[in-house]
């Protein structure tokens, strides 16, 4: 399990909960929650988008598919987040963590002011804090819950 899901875990509601997961780098999370109890849904790679699994999650783990979301996509994104994830329930994992996106091209980062103002019209901050860890390319990571409100 990542350390940062491991540091996160405490804040995601007890198994059986059932926690999504999209995006890559899912793996061992996946396996890792399994072996402890919970429910897992998988979405699709590419993002929210697409997800055919109308039933609510109790948490939703970001691993690194935010990175590929482009900044125009970033609203729908929030917006998806907000219907997949049930009142009450939690959006956490590691944010790909940088100047405000500019580039061409992936990855596209996120500064923690872009993410609260993304999410804040649906969810409340519950930690957001630059994390002791790195991306195995050495990229800076957030650690990141957000409380869907009820």
């Amino acid at each position: 399990m990542s350390p940062v899901v491991l540091r996160l875990l405490p804040h995601v509601p007890h198994p059986p909960a059932r926690v999504g997961f999209y995006g890559p780098d899912r793996d061992a999370d996946v396996q890792a929650l399994m072996r402890r109890g919970y429910r897992v849904a998988l979405g699709p790679v590419g993002g929210l988008g697409g997800w055919t699994d109308g039933e609510p999650l109790d948490a939703l783990c970001e691993t690194g598919g935010f990175r590929d979301v482009t900044p125009a996509e970033r609203p729908g994104w929030a917006a998806l987040a907000a219907l997949r994830v049930a009142p009450g329930g939690v959006l956490f994992g590691a944010f790909a963590a940088g100047p405000a996106a500019a580039a061409a091209r992936p990855p596209w980062f996120v500064t923690p002011s872009e993410l609260s103002a993304l999410l804040g019209a649906s969810f409340d901050v519950e930690r957001l804090e630059a994390s002791a860890f790195a991306d195995p390319d050495g990229t800076p990571l957030l650690e990141a819950v957000f409380r869907r409100r009820r």
